[in-house]
């Protein structure tokens, strides 16, 4: 779960009883976390809104990329698509486009809401 004011992303062990309590995953500094999606390698990548760039950590919770989206975006969402689910395609809110990245690791797909 993104805590966007407060710079972070929680996660939640999940039990037998329900779910555990939150423990801080990783933190986006600079930017704040909006969107985010997965990669099947369990990278995490997070719209980082003012911070004009996607935000890659890895499963331990490290930065380890940065996807620069330009001066003045506004990043509020990403998700994986196109040929091989390897385009990482980000909204950028302010400038009112998609940007498409092609990446080299495929991205775990989206369930729709049931």
């Amino acid at each position: 779960m993104a805590e966007t004011f407060r710079q972070r992303v929680l996660v939640y062990p999940v039990r037998a009883d329900g779910l555990g309590e939150p423990q801080e995953f990783c933190r986006t500094e600079p930017g704040f976390p909006d969107g985010m999606c997965f990669d099947v390698e369990g990278r995490l990548y997070l719209a980082a809104t003012v911070a004009q760039e996607v935000q890659v950590f890895d499963s331990a919770g490290r930065c380890v990329d940065r996807l620069p989206c330009g001066a003045g975006s506004m990043l509020t969402n990403c998700c994986f698509g196109g040929p091989g689910g390897r385009s990482l395609f980000v909204t950028d809110a302010r400038n009112e486009r998609v940007l498409a990245f092609d990446l080299d690791v495929a991205g775990l797909p989206l369930f729709p809401f049931r």
